[in-house]
């Protein structure tokens, strides 16, 4: 196992590229943008994390296509420029995200408008320990196996904390939502999982030890699941 520090963005793409097994990326303090990681795959996997735990790396943008056997943790990930779904992971699988601050610019309900992430055809996903805060939604998560959404915070967001549909072997557990801030026709939801625009039936959702509380912002819903079509139960 090797243990490698760098300090720029590039250097962090091409040690993902030529990591081992068990070695761990540490992100020297500071600012990353235009990530992508694609086609990077490990058995025993690798960690990236940041190098000062007291100050986080920061990502304002993170893609991870193809890839398999990645840990992120203790990173900020900040979508500085607003951009709609700034942190996507694809087609990937055995992905552990793990105390990230995930957040977006906006800091009243008007300027909350990109959806902070998306994980879409992937499976064996861990998302945990994180924040994830100011902006239209928090966590995306369509056509998954496997992903297990546990112990997070969801807060000062426009509409949904967690949505998708397509998910099968999903876990929703001990998180908590807060602070929704709709305007117009929003209509927010702490967990809301649908079918619209779904390949098959979703299977084995567990949803249980969830809180969610008004705090300071309007009324939300809790817990939302529907079939759009009525034949994906």
């Amino acid at each position: 196992m090797a243990i490698l520090t760098v300090n720029s963005s590039q250097a962090f793409t091409n040690a993902v590229l030529s990591a081992g097994d068990g070695d761990v990326i540490k992100l020297a303090p500071g600012t990353y943008s235009n990530i992508l990681i694609k086609n990077a795959s490990f058995n025993n996997g690798i960690t990236i994390t940041s190098a000062d735990p007291n100050n986080p790396a920061v990502l304002t943008d993170l893609t991870v296509r193809a890839s398999s056997g990645l840990t992120f943790s203790s990173l900020d990930l900040y979508n500085r420029y607003d951009q709609n779904l700034a942190f996507q992971f694809m087609g990937s699988s055995n992905l552990v995200l793990d105390n990230l601050n995930v957040s977006g610019s906006g800091n009243s309900a008007s300027a909350m408008n990109a959806q902070l992430m998306i994980i879409r055809e992937s499976s064996n996903i861990v998302v945990q320990n994180s924040d994830f805060g100011f902006g239209w939604h928090g966590l995306n998560l369509f056509n998954t196996t496997s992903a297990n959404v546990v112990n997070n915070f969801f807060h000062d967001l426009r509409t949904d904390g967690v949505r998708g549909g397509g998910n099968s072997n999903l876990l929703i557990k001990g998180n908590a939502f807060t602070d929704f801030y709709p305007i117009g026709n929003d209509h927010p939801d702490a967990i809301q999982l649908w079918t619209t625009n779904t390949s098959g039936s979703a299977a084995n959702i567990t949803i249980e030890g969830n809180v969610v509380f008004r705090g300071n912002g309007g009324p939300t819903q809790g817990v939302f699941v529907r079939d759009v079509g009525g034949s994906q139960p």
